[in-house]
């Protein structure tokens, strides 16, 4: 097994701070979810470079809760040369990122930052994901990769494929039935 695992909303709060933040400096009405798919949304680089720049709003957010005991027992159950972070934050704040990571004890695996998110999944032998964008995880179930999607509130109309889970004890614990 190798799993991919997403930042943004998964090892990261729901992320609305960055579109409230964005909203603010932009003056925008984005919706609190953008930031959950922002290259899904159209958000434009100039915002999204802000957003995931050294001190912007991503730099600020909060881990999810369970975040470091659910890497770490990743870690464990599969080794952490088949745990990856597969990222649609641009390249550029890849600094920023794994300074985020491990100043919240989220480090220890390897982190791939492209917004083909799948393509970049194939080819590093994935077969799990998890995931907090629906489109992310339908893409991912479409390439016949197991998704896990956390969602709090029922996403419907994906296929049933696609496990839909409310957080990451759950996640940790349906990856450990595999």
């Amino acid at each position: 097994m190798r799993v991919a695992v997403d930042i943004d909303g998964v090892l990261t709060e729901f992320p609305a701070p960055l579109a409230w933040a964005a909203n603010e400096k932009y003056g925008l009405s984005l919706p609190d979810s953008v930031f959950v798919d922002s290259a899904g949304f159209g958000i434009s680089d100039e915002i999204r470079a802000w957003v995931y720049s050294d001190d912007g709003p991503a730099s600020r957010l909060e881990p999810a809760r369970s975040a470091v005991k659910f890497l770490k027992q990743l870690i464990d159950l599969v080794g952490s040369e088949n745990v990856c972070i597969i990222t649609a934050r641009p390249e550029a704040s890849r600094q920023m990122t794994e300074d985020w990571l491990s100043s919240h004890g989220l480090s220890g695996c390897e982190i791939i930052f492209d917004e083909r998110k799948v393509d970049r999944a194939r080819l590093a032998g994935v077969t799990h994901a998890i995931e907090d964008s629906a489109r992310h995880a339908r893409d991912y179930d479409a390439a016949g990769i197991r998704s896990i999607l956390l969602a709090e509130q029922d996403a419907s109309g994906l296929p049933s494929s696609i496990c839909q889970l409310r957080d990451l004890d759950a996640a940790i614990r349906s990856l450990s039935a595999s």
